[in-house]
């Protein structure tokens, strides 16, 4: 039942957000079909900057994940460089 309950409270933000975003809440078409098409069409798009926004995040993750390791790589070859000139 909580879980249900967990649920439908995060479909209701989901259509606040809309209302208030997208205005969704303020579609002013003549016929029903418009309507509906009009509100999908916000949701749709709604979902694809969710998308493209995760991407980007992930993108930018990996990037600077492997900017890191790189910049660890380096600094052990430096490190190992500087102590075999030392032992010599």
């Amino acid at each position: 039942m909580t879980k249900a309950v967990g649920e439908r409270n995060e479909v209701e933000c989901s259509f606040g957000t809309g209302k208030r975003i997208y205005r969704t809440n303020n579609i002013r078409v003549k016929l029903p079909e418009t309507a509906e098409c009009w509100t999908g069409m916000c949701y749709f798009v709604k979902n694809v900057m969710k998308f493209h926004r995760e991407l980007l995040f992930e993108f930018w993750l990996n990037l600077w994940t492997d900017a890191i390791e790189g910049i660890e790589t380096a600094v052990l070859h430096l490190w190992l460089f500087i102590n075999i000139v030392d032992t010599n």
